[in-house]
């Protein structure tokens, strides 16, 4: 009755609990469950000797079977109902399973386990420890459970476990009782557990960085990587934001992307993940950054993160960039992790807001510091420079300001001729050894210097170093041969006009000239500009006074010498005039002759032409009486000679003409018109083929082009061109003629050849 009431008491307490139990509970509920199956086998040992020894009576027998099935039934009722997996295992093959140890196990009912060894439920790596702890519990050594452990489930699926065996005998043979219990709800609150106090500690980690980091990009790449931890990320990037030119600045990386993201260029027009959570001033997730609206394909190509969580990093009004979290693979972004990524959002904003307040402050402290260093030696310039008026005292003065405000090794002062195109050195002064002063008289042509040239002509400065690849080769061997490592060129600019230009160079170390530097050494130049310019237009006016003295005394000897030249010149212009009306009166005889014989050439020209037109006609006239009255009498070739005949006549009849309108040419004015040649050198060649018709001659002729010229006096050109051509050729036995003509003078001119 003890034993009923007992385990009666524990059904009711197992049924009244839940798997939410502390570890002091699950241990106290193992023990009690332990004693209960160690009475119940007490019980059914008991009854088995009770039996034997009562064997002959029936009624015995009958009690005592009755009592051994009420004692294993009420066990399985209580191992059944429990909540834990329990299991009995021989040699490592279970010999049973509860419900509980079906489910934990994946299961779908407990005569699925039954047989199989106890090993394949333990992780590979695992078995030789879960073997050695058991024989030590058979050894009979305590202390060793509960333990956690992890079981393989049916599904190949691991499910963490804390567990606790006792050895047992059962069948005259060692039975070990395994009780387990699912701990995967504490598993994973330890985890979160975890996860939170790391949270926590990392973001005190972000406020410390950011209190204790003095440079911005360390504070910025150490934010990163503090971000990435959290976040578990395969990547993670801060990004700035100019909000002046709307553009993504790349700072910072965590892992593989630290040392190459910051030079990553961004082209205005791509839309960027930055620009998207700043304009929407919220979270955005990209679950595929390739595939997403938030982020131009382009840019997501650059990386190698699949998903992506954007923050913005806003601190008051003042946006100020984005941190991105990426992972390689395809993520589902939660609520928790959108509200951790906000929480740190906040404090790497406020981080970077605070720094940057800090570096616009110290760096306008710095400004007004080196404003203030500039204007003094700026003032002190201007009273040194300003206090000489020669042209060699204010270059030395420049020289000497310029050196002690810059302390190059050495500088060096030249003047622009721009007619010239060259450049002239008025001094070189160098530091390490004052007395070594170089004046002018060095002449550099700018042809050979481009980056001097390009000084001089932009009004900009230029930097050079000896060690730069792209230096051109000119520049580089001036260096080269002053022993230049550094040289920096600062034009001298004067209103809107360069006078020429300033050298700083350094000769013994690469020196590393500061914007500052720079720009105070500019400003020294626009000094010493103006001051050079008044000492330069001084020197000039002396010279233009002490030379306007002498031209004036010069001029006064010249006017006298001219008074006497001119009395002699009016003695001389008398005699003069004198002699030109007499050589008018011969030029009129002269003319009147010219007249004369003009007017005898053309009346000698008209008889002759008219003489040998007579002629002409004759043969013309006869010839073609001769076709038309015996022209069936004659055989094609004679036909063929009186046509030549006739031809032949004609363009003498024309040359003749041709002639004497040559002829008066000296009186009247060309016909000049459009000419095309080729027309007429077709006919031309024809009519020469006809009075060399046994020549076997080949002509060709280019397309010529047209021309103002007199027709005729062309025909009488190519017509003596052509017949010296056909002349010349006349001892080939087969002729090559080619008529051609060329522009000349930049087509001012045709020239003709043949």
């Amino acid at each position: 009755m003890r034993f009923v009431s007992e385990a009666a008491t524990l059904r009711v307490a197992y049924a009244a609990e839940t798997p939410e139990l502390s570890l002091n509970d699950f241990i106290a509920l193992a023990v009690v469950i332990t004693a209960a199956v160690l009475i119940v086998l007490w019980c059914i040992r008991r009854f088995q000797h009770q039996a034997k020894a009562l064997v002959q009576g029936n009624e015995w027998r009958k009690l005592s079977e009755n009592a051994l099935l009420e004692s294993e039934s009420r066990y399985r009722l209580l191992v059944d109902s429990s909540p834990y997996a329990i299991i009995l295992h021989q040699n490592y093959t279970i010999i049973f399973a509860n419900p509980a140890a079906a489910k934990l196990l994946g299961a779908k009912a407990s005569e699925a386990l039954l047989g199989k060894s106890i090993q394949s439920f333990i992780r590979p790596e695992n078995w030789g420890l879960v073997e050695a702890r058991a024989q030590r519990v058979l050894n009979g050594e305590e202390g060793i459970y509960p333990v956690r452990d992890e079981y393989v489930r049916l599904d190949g699926s691991f499910v963490p476990v804390e567990i606790t065996i006792e050895p047992l005998q059962f069948n005259d043979q060692w039975t070990i009782q395994v009780i387990a219990f699912d701990i995967t709800k504490y598993v994973e609150n330890e985890k979160s557990l975890v996860s939170q106090s790391n949270y926590l500690e990392l973001l005190n980690e972000i406020t410390a960085i950011a209190a204790g980091t003095s440079d911005f990009e360390d504070m910025l790449q150490a934010l990163a990587d503090r971000m990435g931890e959290l976040f578990v990320a395969d990547g993670c990037y801060i990004t700035l934001w100019d909000d002046e030119t709307q553009t993504t600045i790349p700072a910072a990386a965590y892992q593989d992307m630290d040392k190459s993201y910051p030079r990553t260029q961004v082209v205005n027009h791509q839309q960027t993940m930055t620009a998207s959570v700043l304009r929407e001033e919220r979270p955005l997730i990209a679950e595929d950054a390739h595939n997403s609206p938030y982020i131009d394909p382009a840019i997501a190509a650059q990386f190698p993160e699949h998903s992506l969580l954007g923050l913005p990093l806003i601190a008051g009004e003042q946006k100020l960039g984005a941190a991105l979290i990426a992972f390689n693979q395809s993520r589902i972004f939660t609520d928790e992790d959108i509200t951790r990524g906000k929480q740190v959002a906040a404090q790497i904003a406020l981080s970077i807001a605070k720094a940057k307040s800090y570096s616009n402050a110290k760096m306008n402290a710095q400004t007004l510091v080196q404003r203030n260093r500039e204007l003094s030696i700026l003032y002190q310039a201007s009273q040194a420079i300003g206090s000489t008026l020669t042209l060699s005292e204010v270059i030395h003065d420049v020289v000497s300001v310029i050196t002690d405000a810059i302390a190059p090794s050495g500088c060096a002062i030249s003047l622009w001729h721009q007619q010239e195109e060259s450049l002239e050195t008025l001094i070189d002064f160098k530091c390490e050894n004052p007395d070594d002063v170089e004046e002018s008289g060095k002449i550099y042509h700018l042809s050979e210097y481009p980056a001097t040239r390009q000084v001089l002509e932009n009004g900009v400065h230029f930097l050079a170093k000896i060690s730069d690849a792209n230096l051109d080769r000119a520049e580089r061997a001036y260096m080269e041969k002053g022993n230049i490592n550094v040289l920096l060129m600062l034009p001298l600019i004067s209103g809107q006009r360069v006078l020429g230009l300033v050298e700083l160079y350094e000769a013994t170390s690469e020196r590393e000239y500061t914007a500052d530097e720079i720009q105070l050494a500019q400003s020294l130049c626009t000094h010493a500009a103006a001051a050079i310019e008044i000492a330069y237009l001084l020197q000039e006016y002396r010279s233009l006074t002490n030379d306007l003295e002498q031209r004036v005394a010069q001029r006064t000897t010249e006017l006298e010498l001219r008074v006497q030249e001119v009395e002699q010149l009016n003695s001389a212009m008398s005699n003069l005039l004198e002699d030109v009306q007499t050589s008018k009166n011969i030029l009129e005889v002269a003319s009147r002759q010219l007249e004369e014989a003009n007017q005898e050439m053309e009346a000698f020209s008209y008889s002759v032409s008219h003489d040998l037109r007579a002629p002409l006609r004759h043969i013309n006239a006869f010839t073609q009486l001769l076709l038309d009255r015996d022209f069936e009498h004659f055989d094609p070739t004679s036909r063929r000679f009186l046509d030549n005949i006739a031809a032949s006549s004609e363009r003498m009849s024309q040359l003749i003409e041709d002639l004497l309108k040559f002829s008066r040419t000296s009186r009247t004015e060309m016909e000049l018109q459009n000419v095309g040649f080729n027309r007429m050198l077709e006919k031309l060649i024809t009519d020469a083929q006809i009075i060399d018709e046994n020549r076997e001659i080949e002509w060709k002729i280019h397309t010529m082009p047209i021309v103002q010229a007199d027709p005729a006096l062309m025909n009488i050109v190519w017509t003596n061109l052509i017949s010296n051509a056909i002349k010349y050729t006349a001892f080939q036995e087969k002729a090559f003629i080619e008529i051609d003509s060329s522009l000349e003078d930049g087509g001012q001119f045709i020239q003709f050849s043949i």
